[in-house]
């Protein structure tokens, strides 16, 4: 919780941060990358954060054919 609480006072300051969450308790920040240092350290001063993981953007989408 005190992750998303980050997430939305980041947004607040006009970040452009959402967040999603699957099956686990994994948060997953959602920004550009010019956003990313400081997504990165409001997240690692959050309470309770024990690992931050990053990643950059992926490809684009493609049509996959069918074997």
């Amino acid at each position: 919780m005190r992750c998303l609480q980050t997430v939305r006072k980041l947004q607040g300051s006009g970040v452009g941060v959402f967040f999603t969450i699957d099956a686990g308790p994994q948060v997953k920040a959602i920004c550009l990358p010019e956003h990313a240092h400081e997504v990165h350290a409001a997240l690692a001063a959050t309470e309770g954060v024990i690992d931050i993981m990053e990643s950059g953007l992926g490809d684009a989408a493609r049509l996959v054919e069918a074997s």
